[in-house]
């Protein structure tokens, strides 16, 4: 959350909206005790940083695992680019209206008007305005 909040402190556009994309680890069952505990405490972290800074600027996508054949395990789907994928199609509207609740924090209709996803890995950084530079330049391309 930290990192999150220090991210969106550097980039306080208006039209910026800041999330957490998340899976639960990897495991050999579906469901795991501690489960329910993580996403509460996710979510009521967010939900904070929503009280804060006013808006709804927060949002948390979150992912259950399902089971893959080829890792054994059950994982988030196809992981990083999964991820991607479920989120590009919540923004542009083609992600089946009976998937599984995918928006934990926020209003998923705010995404509607949704043009460009800046991904971030939890090691990379966003200096100080790199958001509203980034869309600046891909918008003049």
């Amino acid at each position: 959350m930290e990192k999150l909040e220090i991210r969106y402190l550097a980039n306080k556009e208006d039209n910026l909206l800041f999330s957490l994309f998340t899976d639960y680890t990897d495991s050999d069952q579906a469901h795991r005790e501690d489960d329910e505990r993580l996403l509460q405490t996710v979510t009521e972290s967010l939900e904070a940083l929503n009280h804060r800074y006013g808006g709804e600027r927060f949002f948390l996508f979150h992912r259950d695992r399902t089971w893959s054949e080829s890792e054994q395990k059950f994982i988030g789907w196809e992981r990083k680019r999964g991820k991607l994928e479920e989120l590009n199609r919540l923004i542009d509207g083609t992600r089946p209206e009976d998937a599984a609740r995918l928006v934990y924090v926020g209003d998923p209709d705010h995404l509607s008007n949704v043009r460009f996803v800046i991904t971030l890995d939890s090691d990379t950084q966003l200096p100080l305005g790199a958001g509203r530079r980034m869309i600046e330049t891909w918008h003049t391309l």
